[in-house]
């Protein structure tokens, strides 16, 4: 009879701070961690941007805000 010796792997176990890293995994998974680490980026007065560029850029921050904000409310 053969005996095998069953190693089983380890799995990592998180002490502190669980809940930032699942949540900082979950945003990095949606691209949203940097808005996070950078804020939410402003158009500096004067940029010379048109119009509808401008305004594109400005709805689409908004929407990955918002989608951060309602990722962690909700967690």
């Amino acid at each position: 009879m053969s005996t095998s010796k069953f190693v089983q792997p380890t799995i990592p176990k998180f002490d502190d701070h669980y809940d930032f890293w699942t949540m900082e995994n979950f945003l990095r998974s949606k691209e949203l961690w940097s808005l996070v680490e950078e804020g939410v980026p402003t158009l500096v007065i004067g940029t010379r941007l048109g119009g509808e560029t401008k305004k594109k850029i400005v709805e689409e921050v908004k929407l990955k805000d918002f989608r951060v904000n309602f990722f962690v409310s909700n967690y």
